[in-house]
């Protein structure tokens, strides 16, 4: 009986007496109080003081209820929070796939771009390299007919030429002796740079060869030259180092020449040369 009185009481009170004055907490929850121990909830249990079991019930049972009001107060900030970092992370991710797919489109178009110039590029290679093999062979035909109709296609004559055209190019007197162009010839970047290539790829000793230049031309005087279709290096008439030099600046002033070798044969020129 006393148990529903004071169950009755406990309604009514609950239901019609709240007072807004704190009320000091008794360690029925385990939520951390506010400032100076006291509750957020303001409610009156004095009344209850004459029944301290039902009091103590009503005031676990506020705290109880305080305590599930800030889970869900907590789990409702935690889940927004989590929301907005969600439609955040969300923008972030769709800015970075607007920026990449503008990044690949981008590369797309230009790799289109590059493959097109550089077939471009390929086809005007091909086509001035093809146009530079014709004028190489239009310069050594016409060599070699300026030499024949001069009655200079010879070793002799191919020579004379090359100090004429060493001579030209140095705007030089053409006075100047066959050994001051050689001296020329010696001291052309171009020139030098394709000897020692030669020499390298011959294994042949450079200075050897640079030794040779001073004596050419008077080897040229000795040796009996019949006019012939081309210039003919023979081997019986020079050493292997003056056959190289000669092979060497005939092919830099794109003069064609054949070569014959100890036995007196034409043979495949023995060097190598770029």
């Amino acid at each position: 009986m006393l148990t529903k009185n004071l169950s009755c009481y406990f309604f009514k009170l609950t239901k019609f007496s709240w007072k807004k004055i704190p009320v000091q907490i008794h360690n029925h929850s385990n939520l951390s109080t506010g400032k100076n121990g006291f509750s957020h909830i303001m409610i009156d249990t004095s009344e209850l003081n004459d029944f301290p079991e039902a009091q103590k019930i009503a005031t676990r049972k506020i705290f109880e209820f305080q305590n599930k009001m800030w889970e869900e107060m907590f789990k409702y900030q935690i889940k927004y929070r989590d929301d907005m970092w969600k439609i955040k992370n969300d923008e972030i991710l769709k800015f970075q796939k607007e920026k990449e797919d503008e990044k690949i489109n981008l590369l797309k178009e230009n790799e289109v771009e590059i493959k097109k110039l550089l077939k471009e590029y390929e086809d005007m290679k091909i086509n001035l390299n093809i146009q530079i093999e014709k004028l190489q062979q239009e310069v050594k035909q016409h060599i070699q007919s300026l030499l024949y109709i001069k009655y200079m296609c010879n070793i002799k004559g191919a020579l004379d030429f090359i100090h004429t055209q060493i001579l030209e190019n140095k705007h030089s007197l053409f006075t100047e002796s066959m050994d001051k162009s050689l001296q020329y010839l010696s001291q052309d970047k171009e020139f030098t740079k394709l000897l020692q290539k030669t020499c390298k790829d011959n294994n042949i000793q450079y200075d050897g060869i640079q030794k040779c230049m001073n004596s050419l031309y008077q080897t040229a005087l000795k040796t009996f030259h019949a006019r012939e279709r081309k210039v003919i290096i023979n081997a019986q008439n020079w050493s292997p180092n003056e056959v190289l030099l000669l092979g060497v600046i005939f092919h830099h002033y794109k003069i064609p020449f054949l070569y014959y070798d100890d036995d007196n044969s034409k043979a495949i020129y023995p060097y190598k040369l770029e």
